[in-house]
């Protein structure tokens, strides 16, 4: 070999190469993960509200970082898919070190080195370097990479519409949780007002007792009823830690981490007129009747991609190399080849046939679950605006029971301090109106509740931004 800079080089790179160990892979199970503050990048504000909760949500919960993820992997296989229509272009560069016959006779006529009178059965070892470009280009393949992009396009918008609908979901849940906070703090609200009332009630009759006006029985119905204030009280905060620890997990925080709440009721979303103008809307706007309709059209198209792969395949395909034995190309050795291929499967034991009914049976289930989505949104919706409906009823009746138990346990209470009601039924006011209160806020929060899961049922929430879209 010509000893030069560039081949002594190589010639070194080669052979650190060769001598670099390998290291080998052990069959062992992947250490277990440490366990790490969840999101802990995410930037909390001092105090939180229902408009920066979703906003939260909706970029930090795993499930829309899994949707995003979906959507990414959707557009990757689209780029891989559009590269069927373009030249695949392959370089490579070998040593051979032999003494095989044939494998002389090749590279030496490559190389231009051919010396008549050669002994083919014995020509020694040889050395040789070759430097290749390879070409190939797809001239045909019966539509096959055509309807690749396209089934690859409409798994990209498959992905956007799962996006859609995380967001959907997720922004309901943010709304409906935030809500089951408030309702539970109005519930504590109520069950202190109880306990409020039965404490002075119970320091009015305990001075009666110790003057001998009231029996001592009295006290202790007030003591009953002061501890299952107490009981009210204890489940209401308990039903808001659990409402916490819910957004807190929508957060994808520790609950511990939650910022105190700025609980004010969020946004008032537009009720339709009808039930038919909500259905047109979520049939209009639900992404999962989109996706549905647009997994039949991925169906239909598989088909006719599993038909075209039956059909005859023609490629272009080009060729330049060089050999040489000293590494020393000066361009005298250079090869090329040029040509076309035209091939036809004609028999492969029945794969086309079997993938052709597969996609078929696939188009035939597309098209049941797109009768399955379109049913379930109906369902979805019709069930929505009935419960919104009962919401509103209830809080109508809610409010108007507030009303006459206020009314009853002031002139019972009036009554009772005037001797003229027993214990038992200033006992029977109180809780009628303290229920009452607490009915009232749980048909308050209902209502909104409702309402915000008939606008999911219809698809408009969570939508992205303009600036989001951009």
């Amino acid at each position: 070999m010509k000893a030069n800079p560039l081949n002594t080089a190589l010639l070194l790179l080669w052979f650190a190469a060769c001598s670099t160990p390998v290291a080998v892979e052990r069959a062992t199970a992947p250490p277990l993960p440490t366990v790490e503050p969840a999101n802990a990048e995410i930037l909390l504000p001092q105090q939180l509200d229902l408009a920066q909760a979703v906003d939260l949500v909706l970029a930090h919960n795993p499930n829309a970082h899994l949707a995003a993820a979906h959507l990414a992997q959707a557009t990757a296989a689209l780029d891989a898919s559009r590269s069927a229509f373009q030249p695949q272009v392959n370089a490579n560069w070998n040593y051979l070190h032999a003494d095989a016959p044939s494998a002389y006779l090749y590279k030496t006529i490559d190389a231009r080195r051919y010396q008549p009178g050669t002994n083919f059965n014995d020509p020694g070892t040889f050395d040789n370097w070759e430097l290749g470009l390879q070409v190939g280009y797809n001239l045909y393949a019966g539509g096959q990479h055509a309807l690749g992009v396209e089934i690859a396009e409409l798994e990209q918008r498959l992905g956007q519409l799962g996006e859609l609908a995380v967001r959907n979901q997720l922004a309901a849940a943010t709304f409906q949780t935030w809500y089951q906070i408030m309702a539970a703090q109005e519930q504590i609200t109520a069950a202190k007002k109880s306990l409020e009332t039965v404490r002075a009630q119970r320091q009015e009759v305990q001075h009666l007792v110790e003057e001998g006006q009231s029996l001592k029985s009295d006290l202790l119905s007030l003591d009953v009823r002061l501890a299952e204030a107490e009981e009210q009280q204890l489940a209401a905060e308990q039903g808001e830690q659990l409402a916490k620890v819910a957004l807190a997990n929508l957060l994808a925080i520790p609950a511990a981490e939650l910022p105190p709440l700025d609980l004010q009721q969020g946004p008032a979303f537009a009720t339709p007129a009808s039930l038919e103008e909500a259905l047109r809307l979520a049939f209009s706007q639900r992404p999962e009747l989109e996706a549905a309709r647009t997994r039949l059209q991925q169906a239909q198209l598989r088909v006719s991609q599993a038909d075209a792969s039956q059909r005859p395949r023609v490629d272009l395909f080009g060729q330049s190399w060089a050999d040489n034995p000293d590494m020393d190309f000066q361009g005298s050795e250079a090869n090329w080849t040029l040509g076309f291929a035209v091939s036809w499967n004609l028999f492969d034991g029945g794969a086309n046939q079997a993938r052709s009914a597969e996609a078929r049976a696939q188009r035939l289930a597309s098209k049941a679950a797109d009768r399955k989505a379109w049913l379930q949104i109906q369902a979805d919706v019709e069930a929505a605006y009935l419960r919104l409906e009962d919401a509103g009823a209830r809080l109508e009746v809610a409010n108007k029971a507030v009303a006459f138990a206020e009314e009853s346990l002031r002139l019972v209470q009036a009554q009772f301090e005037g001797g003229n009601a027993t214990i038992t039924r200033f006992l029977e006011a109180e809780a009628m109106r303290t229920q009452a209160l607490i009915r009232q806020a749980q048909a308050n929060y209902a209502l909104l509740s409702a309402s915000v899961d008939l606008s999911r049922a219809m698809g408009n929430l969570g939508m992205p931004t303009p600036e989001e879209v951009q």
